[in-house]
């Protein structure tokens, strides 16, 4: 008993010694391991090109609330419309200034699933009602105007009856000054004053100036901010920084932001092989002026979505072979891998599906949707 009791003092210290090891361990920063189960797909519809059919620029692919498949073209001017088994049923708009008719257009649809149609060339609105099976009649038209000087939008989404989410893109001019990009919340009445609602980062880019122009170079792997629009909501991240926001609209148009969840993440670094591939078709003052923004490592996301089940889809850059797209929970639990085909686009997930764009060698695009057949989704 003596024994037992002279010891006490020792393997208590022996135990806070131990713990307080322990601890200064729990400090240290874990990097973000992305491990997760491989989501089950299978390939649905593909839709090619055709003698009666050519796609001219193809950058986005939307399904209505029946399934159908709507493909804006700004190269043709007008949106190509699919059923669900890849059946072409007719075309809206054409290529002009008039009433239904196009410059470079994408599509959205309002909550009663009116055709909303954002004309970026023209900064013109046109809602679609389909009035009877296969026609829709133009409803309403409005112009959204440039914010402070040079900002403008170049994607909206419908918001209720009355309200629209704008994400304006960042301005330049023939001085030194910019506008920094921000996604704005706007009243189809009076579209020309947004009140600013996400403040975005200003993107990696380089801008060189002449006494009589201005040129925007995009660096490929320069950070910047990615968005995406669900119901009331804006999710945005930006891509140096894997923490992910949520911004909702009330119906008084009052902002809530939430900081969703974030991860330490580590970068990849860049290096002069990869970059001078990325940019081995701009001109020599573009690759003088992308080099000089002085990127070091690649950005954490390539790309950025937000499916109607609020689950969050990030690609990465990963390893070649491996998958880069991860599926995240609202609370940041990572849930599943995707393999998508390197070509491939993502555009939108709804549904239990998966619609986006593939590219052949010959730069040819076709509408690929892949169905989410796993259980556990």
């Amino acid at each position: 008993m003596c024994k037992i009791t002279r010891c006490i003092p020792f393997c208590l210290s022996f135990l806070l010694a131990f713990l307080l090891l322990g601890c200064s361990f729990d400090e240290e920063e874990v990097v973000f391991e992305f491990n997760a189960p491989l989501l089950e797909i299978q390939q649905e519809v593909v839709i090619s090109e055709t003698d009666e059919l050519i796609f001219g620029r193809v950058f986005q692919v939307i399904p209505d609330a029946e399934g159908r498949i709507f493909v804006p073209d700004s190269g043709e001017s007008t949106i190509f419309v699919f059923d669900d088994e890849r059946n072409f049923l007719k075309n809206i708009g054409r290529e002009g200034r008039g009433p239904g008719e196009f410059d470079r257009v994408n599509v959205r649809f309002t909550e009663a699933n009116e055709l909303f149609a954002y004309d970026d060339g023209q900064r013109r609105v046109q809602i679609f009602r389909e009035t009877s099976p296969m026609n829709w009649e133009l409803h309403e038209t409005f112009n959204v105007g440039i914010a402070g000087e040079r900002a403008f939008p170049f994607d909206l989404t419908p918001v209720g009856d009355e309200l629209v989410l704008a994400n304006y893109g960042i301005g330049i001019s023939m001085d030194d000054s910019e506008e920094n990009p921000f996604i704005g919340l706007l009243n189809r009445n009076n579209s020309n004053e947004p009140k600013r609602v996400v403040e975005l980062m200003n993107p990696d880019m380089a801008i060189t100036r002449t006494s009589n122009s201005v040129t925007r170079w995009w660096h490929p792997f320069g950070s910047r901010s990615m968005t995406d629009f669900l119901n009331r909501s804006i999710y945005f991240a930006h891509s140096n920084d894997f923490t992910v926001y949520r911004t909702t609209i009330l119906d008084d148009a009052t902002p809530v932001l939430d900081t969703l969840f974030s991860h330490n993440v580590s970068r990849v670094p860049l290096t002069d092989a990869v970059l001078n591939k990325a940019i081995e078709s701009y001109r020599d003052e573009g690759k003088r002026a992308i080099r000089d923004v002085g990127v070091t490592h690649k950005p954490h996301f390539q790309a950025f979505h937000v499916d109607d089940k609020k689950q969050i889809w990030v690609q990465i850059y990963a390893d070649e072979g491996e998958p880069d797209w991860f599926v995240f929970s609202e609370t940041g639990a990572l849930l599943f891998s995707v393999d998508l085909p390197e070509e491939y686009t993502l555009s939108v997930i709804r549904n239990n599906n998966i619609y986006g764009i593939k590219r052949d060698e010959y730069d040819v695009p076709h509408i690929v949707v892949y169905h989410i057949t796993d259980a556990h989704y």
